[in-house]
């Protein structure tokens, strides 16, 4: 397979190419989760995807509870519709379980104490509703980075999740009040097939590799997860895909997209997307973006100062960005 008819397939798999979906709530459901730690920039990920949306599109979502952002996979926070967060909580925290006690520990909270925390948040979540993340602050004595882990080491255990916007800031809320009780039980097996089967639909073609990089877990479950679907797969040169999937056209449309956005994240194989001297243009210091694509192909940086877009293309001209340009720029001016 040519990198150009890989970056096709895989534009289309991720809503960047072929028939749009109407709604932020289609596309988070069709990715199963949208990295969100920068909420911003996950609302212009959401852009590229969804043509005439707007913020406020997206903080209705958020306020009705059509998705909310917690952690999920890698330890980073996700946009999630609130039937997938069970599963995926319950499938990925685990992982993530030793590090945030090691972050913890490191902020000079020892395990009693985190408990402690834990339960406090838990309480004042219950007895007051949303609350602000200062509000916490005030309820536990934690803040800082350390409340970040505090709060990590809590959506965990299925504490709380991120709920309504309360003007410009983001509350938490029980995650029982907020989304319902969890089921009693969730199989493991049953999940592992189906973060597989969701991680193609959203990312194919690629392989057991990719899907361990972007959900955080081992080899050994992402293999088991494909191989308890292999009956809907099929191979491409090395790679695995859905027999059913969107209709890919030859080449997809030019895309500004934002800090983290899945695109950027969801291989660990980037070589398809950016040459390789130009890498560190786009993953740098601990960041991922924002990158100009054109055909699926990273060809440029982008900034928007004052809302105006400024693009930094690696070589020649930065041709063929007009309506995205105008796109982004409407966007930010309706914030």
């Amino acid at each position: 397979m040519t990198p150009a008819r890989l970056r096709a397939l895989r534009c289309a798999a991720q809503l960047l190419a072929g028939e749009p979906v109407k709604t932020a709530v289609a596309t988070v459901r069709h990715h199963l989760a949208v990295q969100a730690q920068d909420l911003r920039a996950a609302q212009l990920a959401l852009r590229a995807r969804v043509p005439n949306l707007t913020p406020q599109d997206v903080d209705r979502a958020l306020n009705e509870r059509e998705f909310v952002v917690t952690w999920v996979n890698r330890g980073t926070l996700h946009f999630v519709c609130p039937d997938d967060v069970p599963w995926l909580v319950a499938l990925t925290g685990p992982t993530q379980a030793a590090a945030v006690a090691r972050r913890l520990q490191l902020d000079g909270i020892d395990p009693p104490k985190a408990e402690r925390a834990i339960e406090a948040i838990a309480k004042a979540l219950a007895d007051e509703g949303p609350l602000t993340r200062a509000q916490l602050v005030e309820r536990t004595g934690v803040e800082g980075q350390p409340f970040i882990h505090l709060a990590f080491a809590a959506a965990y255990r299925g504490v709380m999740v991120r709920g309504p916007l309360i003007g410009r800031q983001h509350a938490y809320v029980r995650t029982e009040d907020w989304l319902g009780r969890p089921p009693k039980r969730i199989d493991r097996d049953a999940s592992l097939a189906e973060l597989a089967r969701r991680y193609l639909q959203a990312f194919g073609p690629a392989t057991e590799a990719d899907l361990a990089y972007w959900s955080g877990l081992p080899k050994r479950d992402a293999r088991a997860g494909l191989q308890s679907i292999a009956r809907e797969l099929t191979q491409h040169d090395g790679l695995v895909d859905l027999k059913r999937r969107r209709a890919a056209p030859d080449r997809a449309p030019a895309k500004l997209l934002p800090l983290w956005d899945n695109y950027l994240l969801g291989w660990k194989d980037r070589a398809f997307q950016i040459e390789p001297h130009h890498t560190v243009s786009i993953y740098a210091n601990g960041m991922v973006g924002p990158a100009a694509s054109r055909g699926g192909k990273l060809v440029g940086r982008w900034t928007a100062p004052n809302g105006r877009v400024e693009l930094e293309p690696f070589e020649g001209a930065a041709t063929g960005f007009v309506a995205e340009t105008k796109s982004v720029e409407r966007f930010i001016a309706r914030r």
